[in-house]
């Protein structure tokens, strides 16, 4: 299972966490459900610091990607 997480201090949200697989496809397939939740994760990383140029900490490993 995916789960999605936002981070907050004090002032509210400062970042997101997303842990873990869905675990939708077989073994030998592409897991399409990981795939959406992977672009939809790193377009906003992306959106953030190429396009709004906002410096932000990101780490991206096999299910999990934090900024």
């Amino acid at each position: 299972m995916i789960s999605v997480h936002l981070l907050e201090d004090a002032l509210g949200p400062v970042g997101f966490e997303c842990v873990g697989h869905a675990g939708y496809a077989a073994e030998d397939q592409d897991d399409v459900i990981c795939a959406s939740i992977t672009a939809i994760a790193g377009t906003t990383v992306t959106g953030l610091t190429d396009i709004l140029q906002v410096e932000v900490d990101y780490t991206f490993n096999s299910g999990h990607l934090q900024c």
